[in-house]
Protein backbone atom coordinates (compact mmCIF):
# COMPACT_ATOMS: atom_id res chain seq x y z
CA UNK A 1 0.00 0.00 0.00
CA UNK A 2 2.83 2.71 0.86
CA UNK A 3 4.91 1.50 -2.25
CA UNK A 4 1.76 1.89 -4.60
CA UNK A 5 1.25 5.39 -2.54
CA UNK A 6 5.04 6.29 -3.34
CA UNK A 7 4.76 5.30 -6.94
CA UNK A 8 1.50 7.12 -7.56
CA UNK A 9 3.42 10.42 -6.09
CA UNK A 10 6.17 9.71 -8.19
CA UNK A 11 4.41 9.69 -11.07
CA UNK A 12 2.17 13.15 -10.25
CA UNK A 13 3.04 16.06 -12.28
CA UNK A 14 3.15 17.78 -8.58
CA UNK A 15 6.05 16.06 -7.71
CA UNK A 16 7.67 16.21 -11.03
CA UNK A 17 7.26 20.10 -11.08
CA UNK A 18 8.58 20.21 -8.03
CA UNK A 19 11.62 18.42 -8.85
CA UNK A 20 12.36 20.57 -11.64
CA UNK A 21 12.23 23.58 -9.39
CA UNK A 22 14.49 21.60 -6.58
CA UNK A 23 16.90 20.35 -9.15
CA UNK A 24 16.59 24.47 -11.12
CA UNK A 25 17.42 25.74 -7.89
CA UNK A 26 20.77 23.14 -6.89
CA UNK A 27 21.73 23.93 -11.02
CA UNK A 28 21.42 27.81 -9.75
CA UNK A 29 23.34 27.40 -6.46
CA UNK A 30 25.87 25.56 -8.38
CA UNK A 31 26.76 27.79 -10.86
CA UNK A 32 26.11 30.95 -8.22
CA UNK A 33 29.08 28.80 -5.79
CA UNK A 34 31.18 28.61 -9.11
CA UNK A 35 31.01 32.40 -9.93
CA UNK A 36 31.65 33.22 -6.08
CA UNK A 37 35.11 30.95 -6.30
CA UNK A 38 36.33 32.48 -9.62
CA UNK A 39 35.92 35.98 -8.02
CA UNK A 40 37.10 35.07 -4.93
CA UNK A 41 40.25 33.28 -6.61
CA UNK A 42 41.00 36.48 -8.95
CA UNK A 43 40.75 39.16 -6.03
CA UNK A 44 42.96 36.19 -3.64
CA UNK A 45 46.16 38.08 -4.83
CA UNK A 46 45.02 41.49 -4.03
CA UNK A 47 43.41 40.49 -0.92
CA UNK A 48 46.44 39.29 0.35
CA UNK A 49 48.62 42.01 -0.65
CA UNK A 50 46.54 44.06 1.44
CA UNK A 51 46.74 42.06 4.33
CA UNK A 52 50.40 41.81 4.16
CA UNK A 53 50.38 45.83 4.18
CA UNK A 54 47.79 46.12 7.35
CA UNK A 55 49.95 43.57 8.70
CA UNK A 56 53.09 45.52 8.04
CA UNK A 57 51.97 48.76 9.92
CA UNK A 58 50.85 46.70 12.56
CA UNK A 59 54.11 45.83 13.25
CA UNK A 60 55.57 49.61 12.35
CA UNK A 61 53.13 50.38 15.23
CA UNK A 62 54.58 47.84 17.88
CA UNK A 63 57.80 49.27 17.34
CA UNK A 64 61.06 47.67 17.84
CA UNK A 65 61.42 46.08 19.93
CA UNK A 66 57.57 45.36 20.26
CA UNK A 67 55.87 46.75 22.99
CA UNK A 68 53.92 44.11 25.00
CA UNK A 69 51.27 46.60 25.77
CA UNK A 70 50.53 47.92 23.03
CA UNK A 71 50.04 44.03 21.08
CA UNK A 72 48.03 43.78 23.84
CA UNK A 73 45.79 47.34 22.71
CA UNK A 74 46.02 46.05 19.35
CA UNK A 75 45.20 42.65 19.61
CA UNK A 76 41.98 44.09 21.59
CA UNK A 77 40.98 46.43 18.91
CA UNK A 78 42.15 44.39 15.57
CA UNK A 79 40.27 40.68 17.35
CA UNK A 80 43.41 39.34 16.61
CA UNK A 81 45.70 37.56 19.18
CA UNK A 82 49.35 38.67 18.48
CA UNK A 83 52.10 36.02 19.03
CA UNK A 84 55.84 36.83 19.47
CA UNK A 85 59.22 34.94 18.98
CA UNK A 86 62.88 36.15 19.33
CA UNK A 87 66.19 35.36 21.44
CA UNK A 88 65.02 38.35 23.28
CA UNK A 89 61.43 37.62 24.26
CA UNK A 90 58.58 35.14 23.65
CA UNK A 91 55.23 36.19 24.28
CA UNK A 92 50.97 36.56 23.74
CA UNK A 93 48.69 38.52 23.78
CA UNK A 94 46.20 35.07 25.31
CA UNK A 95 46.52 33.35 27.81
CA UNK A 96 47.88 30.39 25.86
CA UNK A 97 51.85 29.23 25.04
CA UNK A 98 53.12 32.27 23.69
CA UNK A 99 54.24 30.84 20.39
CA UNK A 100 52.49 28.34 18.94
CA UNK A 101 54.75 24.80 16.58
CA UNK A 102 54.74 26.43 13.11
CA UNK A 103 54.45 22.45 12.47
CA UNK A 104 50.69 22.76 13.50
CA UNK A 105 49.99 25.82 11.10
CA UNK A 106 48.43 24.13 7.54
CA UNK A 107 47.90 25.01 3.98
CA UNK A 108 51.01 27.56 4.07
CA UNK A 109 50.26 30.23 1.43
CA UNK A 110 53.68 33.01 0.87
CA UNK A 111 53.06 36.58 -0.36
CA UNK A 112 56.31 38.37 0.22
CA UNK A 113 57.06 38.37 3.64
CA UNK A 114 53.78 37.22 4.66
CA UNK A 115 52.35 33.83 4.99
CA UNK A 116 48.93 32.48 5.20
CA UNK A 117 48.01 29.51 6.93
CA UNK A 118 45.20 27.49 9.48
CA UNK A 119 45.84 27.49 13.31
CA UNK A 120 42.76 26.75 16.02
CA UNK A 121 40.36 26.38 13.12
CA UNK A 122 40.78 30.54 11.95
CA UNK A 123 43.18 32.09 9.77
CA UNK A 124 46.50 33.39 11.03
CA UNK A 125 49.24 35.27 9.47
CA UNK A 126 53.12 34.68 10.08
CA UNK A 127 55.38 37.77 9.71
CA UNK A 128 59.02 36.94 9.70
CA UNK A 129 61.08 39.92 10.38
CA UNK A 130 64.33 38.09 10.06
CA UNK A 131 65.28 34.22 11.19
CA UNK A 132 64.95 35.15 14.28
CA UNK A 133 61.96 37.35 15.13
CA UNK A 134 58.69 36.22 13.80
CA UNK A 135 55.48 37.60 14.79
CA UNK A 136 51.74 35.41 14.47
CA UNK A 137 48.49 37.10 13.80
CA UNK A 138 45.81 34.96 14.66
CA UNK A 139 42.04 35.54 13.68
CA UNK A 140 39.32 34.75 16.73
CA UNK A 141 36.70 37.03 15.98
CA UNK A 142 36.42 36.25 12.09
CA UNK A 143 32.84 35.03 10.59
CA UNK A 144 33.49 31.44 11.30
CA UNK A 145 33.46 32.03 15.28
CA UNK A 146 30.68 34.74 15.13
CA UNK A 147 28.20 32.96 17.33
CA UNK A 148 25.59 35.07 15.74
CA UNK A 149 26.10 32.65 12.75
CA UNK A 150 25.07 29.16 14.78
CA UNK A 151 22.07 29.76 13.98
CA UNK A 152 22.53 30.21 10.43
CA UNK A 153 22.28 26.81 9.31
CA UNK A 154 19.32 25.77 10.98
CA UNK A 155 17.61 28.96 9.85
CA UNK A 156 18.70 28.61 6.19
CA UNK A 157 17.06 24.93 6.81
CA UNK A 158 13.88 26.14 7.76
CA UNK A 159 13.36 29.17 5.42
CA UNK A 160 14.55 26.26 2.34
CA UNK A 161 11.78 23.99 3.88
CA UNK A 162 9.27 26.84 3.78
CA UNK A 163 10.13 27.52 -0.22
CA UNK A 164 9.69 24.45 -1.13
CA UNK A 165 6.65 23.23 1.03
CA UNK A 166 5.21 26.95 -0.29
CA UNK A 167 6.20 25.81 -3.86
CA UNK A 168 4.53 22.44 -3.74
CA UNK A 169 1.27 23.97 -2.61
CA UNK A 170 1.40 26.91 -5.06
CA UNK A 171 1.95 23.91 -7.75
CA UNK A 172 -0.81 21.71 -6.66
CA UNK A 173 -3.38 25.12 -6.34
CA UNK A 174 -2.50 25.72 -10.42
CA UNK A 175 -2.41 22.14 -11.15
CA UNK A 176 -5.80 21.88 -9.50
CA UNK A 177 -8.26 22.11 -12.95
CA UNK A 178 -7.32 18.57 -13.62
CA UNK A 179 -8.63 16.66 -10.84
CA UNK A 180 -11.99 17.65 -11.02
CA UNK A 181 -11.61 17.28 -15.18
CA UNK A 182 -10.24 14.07 -15.16
CA UNK A 183 -13.59 13.58 -12.94
CA UNK A 184 -15.48 14.65 -15.64
CA UNK A 185 -14.23 12.78 -17.99
CA UNK A 186 -15.52 9.71 -16.09
CA UNK A 187 -18.57 10.71 -15.25
CA UNK A 188 -19.39 11.33 -19.42
CA UNK A 189 -17.80 8.20 -19.66
CA UNK A 190 -20.07 6.59 -17.72
CA UNK A 191 -23.45 8.59 -20.10
CA UNK A 192 -23.99 11.36 -17.42
CA UNK A 193 -23.62 13.94 -19.87
CA UNK A 194 -25.02 16.55 -17.82
CA UNK A 195 -22.06 17.06 -15.58
CA UNK A 196 -19.82 19.88 -16.10
CA UNK A 197 -15.95 20.96 -14.83
CA UNK A 198 -16.19 23.73 -12.74
CA UNK A 199 -13.74 26.48 -14.25
CA UNK A 200 -12.09 28.47 -11.57
CA UNK A 201 -9.63 30.05 -13.73
CA UNK A 202 -8.17 31.89 -17.05
CA UNK A 203 -5.43 30.18 -18.09
CA UNK A 204 -4.77 27.22 -20.54
CA UNK A 205 -6.22 24.65 -17.95
CA UNK A 206 -9.16 26.69 -17.90
CA UNK A 207 -9.60 27.36 -21.43
CA UNK A 208 -9.67 23.39 -21.74
CA UNK A 209 -12.03 22.64 -19.25
CA UNK A 210 -14.26 24.92 -20.83
CA UNK A 211 -13.62 23.04 -23.75
CA UNK A 212 -14.21 19.81 -21.89
CA UNK A 213 -17.72 21.52 -20.83
CA UNK A 214 -18.34 22.18 -24.55
CA UNK A 215 -17.69 19.25 -25.86
CA UNK A 216 -20.24 17.59 -22.92
CA UNK A 217 -22.84 20.10 -23.79
CA UNK A 218 -22.55 19.20 -27.66
CA UNK A 219 -22.28 15.57 -27.30
CA UNK A 220 -25.69 15.77 -24.68
CA UNK A 221 -27.45 17.93 -27.68
CA UNK A 222 -26.47 15.07 -30.70
CA UNK A 223 -27.60 12.52 -28.31
CA UNK A 224 -30.49 14.31 -27.12
CA UNK A 225 -31.54 15.14 -30.92
CA UNK A 226 -30.57 11.10 -31.96
CA UNK A 227 -32.99 10.24 -29.56
CA UNK A 228 -35.91 12.57 -29.63
CA UNK A 229 -35.80 11.97 -33.74
CA UNK A 230 -35.98 8.06 -32.70
CA UNK A 231 -38.92 8.83 -30.80
CA UNK A 232 -40.71 10.94 -33.33
CA UNK A 233 -40.22 7.99 -36.08
CA UNK A 234 -41.35 5.85 -33.42
CA UNK A 235 -44.97 7.84 -32.85
CA UNK A 236 -45.28 8.62 -36.82
CA UNK A 237 -45.12 5.08 -37.66
CA UNK A 238 -47.86 3.96 -35.07
CA UNK A 239 -50.38 5.21 -37.74
CA UNK A 240 -48.82 3.01 -40.15
CA UNK A 241 -49.19 0.19 -38.63
CA UNK A 242 -52.25 0.43 -37.20
CA UNK A 243 -53.67 1.22 -40.48
CA UNK A 244 -51.39 -2.06 -42.26
CA UNK A 245 -52.49 -4.47 -39.04
CA UNK A 246 -56.64 -2.98 -40.11
CA UNK A 247 -55.84 -3.98 -43.67
CA UNK A 248 -53.99 -7.42 -42.64
CA UNK A 249 -57.00 -8.24 -40.75
CA UNK A 250 -59.43 -7.58 -43.60
CA UNK A 251 -56.88 -9.58 -46.77
CA UNK A 252 -57.60 -13.08 -47.29
CA UNK A 253 -55.46 -16.01 -45.47
CA UNK A 254 -52.41 -17.61 -46.35
CA UNK A 255 -48.37 -18.19 -45.73
CA UNK A 256 -48.37 -14.13 -46.89
CA UNK A 257 -50.56 -12.36 -44.67
CA UNK A 258 -49.02 -14.65 -41.67
CA UNK A 259 -45.30 -13.77 -42.97
CA UNK A 260 -46.71 -9.99 -42.77
CA UNK A 261 -48.78 -10.22 -39.78
CA UNK A 262 -45.45 -11.41 -38.25
CA UNK A 263 -43.22 -8.40 -39.50
CA UNK A 264 -45.70 -6.10 -38.30
CA UNK A 265 -46.02 -7.63 -34.86
CA UNK A 266 -41.64 -7.48 -34.68
CA UNK A 267 -42.13 -3.88 -36.05
CA UNK A 268 -44.69 -2.99 -33.76
CA UNK A 269 -42.89 -4.51 -30.73
CA UNK A 270 -39.68 -2.68 -31.38
CA UNK A 271 -41.58 0.75 -31.87
CA UNK A 272 -43.25 -0.06 -28.18
CA UNK A 273 -39.86 -0.76 -26.97
CA UNK A 274 -38.30 1.90 -28.07
CA UNK A 275 -41.32 4.53 -26.75
CA UNK A 276 -40.56 2.66 -23.15
CA UNK A 277 -37.60 3.21 -23.44
CA UNK A 278 -38.22 6.94 -24.05
CA UNK A 279 -41.01 7.52 -21.58
CA UNK A 280 -38.28 5.99 -18.73
CA UNK A 281 -35.50 8.03 -19.59
CA UNK A 282 -37.44 11.09 -19.47
CA UNK A 283 -36.49 13.55 -16.28
CA UNK A 284 -40.61 13.79 -15.95
CA UNK A 285 -40.46 10.21 -14.70
CA UNK A 286 -42.25 9.63 -11.81
CA UNK A 287 -41.92 5.79 -10.28
CA UNK A 288 -44.90 3.94 -8.18
CA UNK A 289 -42.26 3.11 -5.57
CA UNK A 290 -43.49 0.27 -3.38
CA UNK A 291 -42.66 -1.91 -0.67
CA UNK A 292 -42.23 -5.74 -1.60
CA UNK A 293 -41.22 -8.82 -0.44
CA UNK A 294 -37.77 -9.50 -3.13
CA UNK A 295 -38.16 -13.43 -2.87
CA UNK A 296 -41.96 -13.81 -3.42
CA UNK A 297 -41.53 -10.49 -6.32
CA UNK A 298 -39.13 -12.64 -8.31
CA UNK A 299 -41.45 -15.88 -7.98
CA UNK A 300 -44.32 -13.65 -9.53
CA UNK A 301 -41.70 -13.07 -12.54
CA UNK A 302 -40.16 -15.91 -13.25
CA UNK A 303 -43.71 -17.24 -13.29
CA UNK A 304 -44.54 -17.62 -16.75
CA UNK A 305 -40.99 -17.97 -17.68
CA UNK A 306 -40.77 -21.49 -15.63
CA UNK A 307 -42.16 -23.73 -18.63
CA UNK A 308 -39.47 -22.24 -21.09
CA UNK A 309 -36.64 -24.59 -22.13
CA UNK A 310 -33.76 -25.03 -20.14
CA UNK A 311 -35.92 -23.09 -16.86
CA UNK A 312 -35.78 -21.13 -14.14
CA UNK A 313 -34.96 -21.73 -10.75
CA UNK A 314 -34.75 -19.27 -7.68
CA UNK A 315 -31.31 -20.54 -5.35
CA UNK A 316 -30.10 -20.42 -2.05
CA UNK A 317 -34.03 -18.76 -0.79
CA UNK A 318 -32.77 -16.30 1.31
CA UNK A 319 -35.60 -14.77 4.00
CA UNK A 320 -37.68 -12.61 3.08
CA UNK A 321 -36.07 -9.34 1.79
CA UNK A 322 -37.89 -5.87 1.85
CA UNK A 323 -37.13 -3.42 -1.62
CA UNK A 324 -38.32 -0.32 -2.64
CA UNK A 325 -38.95 -0.05 -5.81
CA UNK A 326 -41.70 0.33 -8.86
CA UNK A 327 -42.66 -3.59 -9.69
CA UNK A 328 -44.20 -3.43 -12.63
CA UNK A 329 -40.73 -1.60 -14.00
CA UNK A 330 -38.20 -4.06 -12.43
CA UNK A 331 -40.24 -6.72 -13.45
CA UNK A 332 -39.95 -5.80 -16.75
CA UNK A 333 -36.29 -5.50 -16.39
CA UNK A 334 -36.14 -8.90 -14.43
CA UNK A 335 -38.00 -10.89 -17.20
CA UNK A 336 -35.81 -9.21 -20.26
CA UNK A 337 -32.45 -10.47 -18.41
CA UNK A 338 -33.99 -13.92 -17.90
CA UNK A 339 -35.45 -13.85 -21.36
CA UNK A 340 -32.02 -13.40 -22.79
CA UNK A 341 -30.62 -15.86 -20.74
CA UNK A 342 -32.84 -18.99 -21.71
CA UNK A 343 -32.61 -17.54 -25.48
CA UNK A 344 -29.06 -17.86 -25.47
CA UNK A 345 -28.53 -21.06 -23.45
CA UNK A 346 -29.01 -24.73 -25.15
CA UNK A 347 -31.96 -26.89 -24.96
CA UNK A 348 -29.67 -29.61 -22.74
CA UNK A 349 -28.35 -26.32 -20.50
CA UNK A 350 -28.54 -26.41 -16.93
CA UNK A 351 -31.84 -24.13 -15.38
CA UNK A 352 -30.95 -20.31 -15.46
CA UNK A 353 -29.63 -19.78 -11.85
CA UNK A 354 -31.23 -17.03 -10.02
CA UNK A 355 -29.86 -16.14 -6.75
CA UNK A 356 -30.40 -12.72 -4.27
CA UNK A 357 -28.70 -11.39 -1.78
CA UNK A 358 -27.31 -8.27 0.22
CA UNK A 359 -24.68 -6.08 -0.71
CA UNK A 360 -23.45 -2.77 1.44
CA UNK A 361 -25.61 -0.55 -0.11
CA UNK A 362 -28.38 -2.67 -2.39
CA UNK A 363 -30.00 -5.55 -2.86
CA UNK A 364 -28.37 -8.02 -5.61
CA UNK A 365 -30.33 -10.46 -7.72
CA UNK A 366 -27.89 -12.22 -10.14
CA UNK A 367 -28.95 -14.29 -13.26
CA UNK A 368 -26.88 -17.12 -13.94
CA UNK A 369 -26.67 -19.15 -17.28
CA UNK A 370 -24.47 -21.33 -18.98
CA UNK A 371 -25.34 -20.55 -22.66
CA UNK A 372 -22.81 -19.59 -25.57
CA UNK A 373 -21.68 -16.69 -23.46
CA UNK A 374 -20.74 -12.58 -25.28
CA UNK A 375 -17.37 -11.98 -26.92
CA UNK A 376 -15.48 -9.86 -24.79
CA UNK A 377 -14.72 -7.42 -27.08
CA UNK A 378 -18.59 -6.67 -26.94
CA UNK A 379 -19.18 -6.59 -23.71
CA UNK A 380 -18.68 -2.38 -23.24
CA UNK A 381 -21.32 -2.25 -25.95
CA UNK A 382 -24.36 -4.74 -25.08
CA UNK A 383 -26.40 -1.83 -23.43
CA UNK A 384 -25.94 0.39 -26.12
CA UNK A 385 -29.81 1.04 -28.08
CA UNK A 386 -29.82 -1.41 -31.25
CA UNK A 387 -26.62 -3.39 -30.26
CA UNK A 388 -26.37 -6.45 -31.78
CA UNK A 389 -23.74 -9.37 -31.07
CA UNK A 390 -25.08 -11.01 -34.10
CA UNK A 391 -23.49 -8.73 -37.13
CA UNK A 392 -25.80 -10.33 -39.22
CA UNK A 393 -29.10 -9.48 -37.14
CA UNK A 394 -31.01 -12.65 -38.72
CA UNK A 395 -34.37 -12.60 -36.53
CA UNK A 396 -33.72 -16.04 -35.22
CA UNK A 397 -30.24 -14.97 -33.46
CA UNK A 398 -32.35 -12.38 -31.37
CA UNK A 399 -34.72 -9.60 -30.80
CA UNK A 400 -34.24 -5.70 -32.04
CA UNK A 401 -31.06 -4.87 -29.54
CA UNK A 402 -33.27 -2.95 -27.27
CA UNK A 403 -33.60 -5.53 -24.41
CA UNK A 404 -30.32 -4.78 -21.98
CA UNK A 405 -30.73 -0.58 -23.06
CA UNK A 406 -34.21 -0.88 -21.60
CA UNK A 407 -32.54 -2.52 -18.84
CA UNK A 408 -30.07 -0.10 -17.98
CA UNK A 409 -32.63 2.66 -18.30
CA UNK A 410 -34.64 1.17 -15.74
CA UNK A 411 -32.11 0.62 -13.20
CA UNK A 412 -31.01 3.69 -13.61
CA UNK A 413 -34.11 5.54 -13.24
CA UNK A 414 -34.16 3.52 -10.08
CA UNK A 415 -31.05 5.15 -9.21
CA UNK A 416 -29.34 1.52 -9.10
CA UNK A 417 -26.99 -0.24 -11.89
CA UNK A 418 -26.52 -3.18 -13.97
CA UNK A 419 -23.61 -5.36 -14.88
CA UNK A 420 -22.58 -8.17 -16.96
CA UNK A 421 -20.12 -10.36 -17.05
CA UNK A 422 -19.52 -13.37 -19.96
CA UNK A 423 -17.08 -15.74 -21.27
CA UNK A 424 -17.69 -16.90 -24.46
CA UNK A 425 -18.75 -20.48 -24.42
CA UNK A 426 -19.33 -20.79 -20.96
CA UNK A 427 -22.20 -18.51 -20.07
CA UNK A 428 -23.16 -14.97 -18.67
CA UNK A 429 -23.43 -13.39 -15.45
CA UNK A 430 -25.98 -10.38 -14.74
CA UNK A 431 -26.53 -8.18 -11.64
CA UNK A 432 -29.40 -5.74 -10.85
CA UNK A 433 -28.61 -3.82 -7.67
CA UNK A 434 -31.50 -1.82 -6.43
CA UNK A 435 -30.90 0.52 -3.58
CA UNK A 436 -32.40 -0.18 -0.34
CA UNK A 437 -33.22 3.70 0.34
Amino acid sequence: MILDRLLRAGRSIHTRLLLVIIVSGIGINILLLAALSLHRAVLKDAFLSSVAQYIQYLVQDLGTPPDYNRAVQLASQTGTVIHYSSPEANWSTSKRASFPSLERIIKWQVTGSIRVGKFHGGHCFLYVVDPDHKFLFEMTTGLEKDPRLVWAGPLLLFFVTLVFIGSFVWIRRIMAPPRPLSQGVRQVGAGRLDHRVPVHCRDELGELASAFNWMAEQLQHLIRSKDQMLLDVSHELRSPLTRMRVALEMSPGGPLKESLAEDIGEMDGMVTTILANARIQSRNLTLDYRTVDLISFIREAIRPLEDQSPGVCLLDEPEPIEAFLDPDKAKTALRNVIGNAIKYSGEMSPPVAIRVRMGPESNIIEIEDEGIGIPEQDLPFVFEPFYRVDPSRSRESGGFGLGLSLCKAIMEAHRGSISIQSTLGKGTTVQLHFPRE
